[in-house]
């Protein structure tokens, strides 16, 4: 954060503070960003946007204080939709291991130590070590998105988003 500029991150800010319309999101057409994050927290996730704060109400003066926390809490759905991790363990193995490589959260490396455990109480261990290591894979290959702008890629193709992200090559224009 100390090295990118004080207007790019009011505008970030800004963008993390901003609601989400999840009715208006749902109301976009199938394949876009904003129309995949509504179908995200179908009951097959077994998640609600929202959740977190719903769960733990202090969270939400925790997103007051500190933009920066709110900005990683929000991403987290919005990256499990954009790099297609499931909400199962694996799933979420994964996704916590693109955010150590990704956004540079300490939190996968943990992951990493605890796969033993979890897999001997989940089961699953090729799928989970496949997820670990994919998040790996990406969350390196990826510019850090912390800082990219899903907040105004909702109408945009999901593949769109991706290809800006650095997630998948753009597709060659015949």
């Amino acid at each position: 954060l100390a090295e990118r500029p004080v207007d790019e991150l009011e505008r970030l800010r800004a963008l993390t503070k901003r609601p989400v319309d999840m009715r208006a999101l749902e109301l976009l057409p199938e394949n876009t960003l904003g129309r995949r994050f509504v179908q995200f927290f179908d009951t097959r996730h077994n998640v609600k946007w929202g959740g977190h704060w719903m769960a733990v109400p202090q969270l939400l003066e925790t997103f007051e204080r500190d933009w920066v926390t709110h900005r990683l809490y929000k991403l987290h759905d919005v990256l499990h939709v954009v790099c297609e991790f499931d909400t199962d363990v694996a799933g979420e193995m994964g996704q916590q291991m693109f955010d150590s490589r990704n956004l540079r959260e300490p939190y996968g490396y943990f992951v990493v130590a605890a796969t033993p455990i979890v897999v001997l109480r989940y089961g699953h261990p090729i799928r989970t070590v496949r997820e670990i290591i994919r998040g790996y894979r990406i969350g390196s290959k990826a510019s850090n998105l912390f800082f990219a702008p899903f907040e105004e890629m909702w109408e945009l193709d999901i593949d769109e988003v991706r290809a800006r992200v650095g997630l998948i090559d753009r597709p060659s224009k015949n």
